[in-house]
């Protein structure tokens, strides 16, 4: 479930900052002046969409850094602290099976950033022709995409 969340919510928000950051206000005359302001915007508001979508019932993590501090903040702290008194005994880390999926949130967001660079550079290059985009940039080459 912490998967699918993470995943979902990376992929909304990576593709739409990759569509509005190539996205240019040279034929809309009266909103060139205030682009600075309604870019910041729409990538604010697909953010915090895409924190709200939190399907895991409060486990999700927005930031991969974040998950990162909080393994190493709780190895720390756990991980010298044991179970029972017998010297032998494991720790409250390796008992609590605090930071098994790390992983989870260091990798999906490579994955979904990755699949929504590819839907992005489709959806560009097939509106590069019936608009006049000045030629937006591709995010990723075709060659590393597979293509």
């Amino acid at each position: 479930m912490a998967f699918k969340s993470e995943f979902i919510a990376s992929f909304i928000f990576y593709l739409t900052y990759y569509i509005i950051s190539q996205f240019s206000f040279k034929e809309f005359d009266d909103l060139r002046s205030i682009e600075g302001i309604i870019k910041p915007l729409l990538i604010g508001l697909s953010y915090n969409y895409a924190i709200s979508l939190d399907i895991s019932g409060g486990n999700r993590v927005a930031n991969p850094m974040l998950a990162f501090s909080n393994w190493v903040w709780m190895l720390n702290v756990y991980g010298s602290q044991q179970v029972s008194e017998d010297p032998d005994s494991i720790s409250l880390f390796t008992s609590n099976h605090l930071g098994r999926y790390i992983w989870l949130y260091m990798v999906t967001p490579l994955i979904s950033s990755m699949l929504a660079a590819k839907l992005a550079n489709k959806h560009l290059a097939s509106i590069s022709d019936s608009m006049d985009m000045s030629g937006p940039q591709l995010l990723f080459s075709d060659r590393l995409l597979g293509q």
